[in-house]
């Protein structure tokens, strides 16, 4: 948990669009910057590794976190349907557009590099 903390705190410390929702940064600029940190995010991890949507949230914006995770589930779904991600429940892929509850998020398998599958 330490080395997630870690990574966070170097994120924030890297990512000049940290804001909250009283920022005058444009809806463009917080969807990018989420992207941005969900690939970042994924690519620390092993190839196959999930990442809870919440941990781009926290990342990207202050103590309001919470109230942005529609947002962060609207990217995903946005980078899911250029199958730069998937979103997975239970550790399978799922359609974007019907995924009700908890959700992961990992890199699209014909998008990582590191995959080991025949």
């Amino acid at each position: 948990m330490d080395a997630l903390r870690n990574l966070i705190e170097a994120i924030e410390n890297l990512n000049p669009l940290r804001m909250t929702t009283r920022s005058n940064h444009t809806h463009t600029e917080k969807r990018d910057s989420l992207k941005a940190v969900i690939l970042e995010l994924l690519n620390a991890r092993k190839p196959g590794a999930s990442i809870c949507p919440s941990e781009a949230t926290r990342a990207v914006f202050d103590d309001d976190w919470r109230e942005q995770m529609p947002q962060v589930r609207s990217v995903a779904n946005e980078m899911a349907r250029q199958n730069q991600i998937e979103i997975c429940q239970k550790g399978i892929a799922v359609d974007p557009a019907t995924a009700k509850g908890p959700i992961r998020l990992r890199i699209h398998r014909d998008q990582s590099t590191n995959d080991v599958d025949p």
